[in-house]
């Protein structure tokens, strides 16, 4: 298992709600619904890591409503 205890979390939400099948594409990251869209919550590396999934969930012809780095406790 790998730590995450120094990764920032990180919350993107995409419009619309994703089903459990594309969690593949974002492994480690978790889903969450609210207001009939998703957000992909989870640990995230460094910023290049942070770019690539934003451009995997454009390549996926997803809609980013938002991207927000949580502080700890949210």
């Amino acid at each position: 298992m790998s730590d995450t205890s120094n990764k920032p979390i990180y919350e993107i939400r995409v419009k619309g709600r994703l089903t459990d099948r594309w969690l593949r594409w974002f492994e480690g990251m978790r889903f969450a619904y609210r207001e009939g869209d998703t957000y992909i919550v989870g640990p995230v590396l460094d910023q290049p890591a942070l770019q690539g999934m934003l451009i995997t969930i454009g390549d996926l012809g997803l809609t980013i409503q938002s991207v927000r780095c949580l502080d700890e406790g949210e």
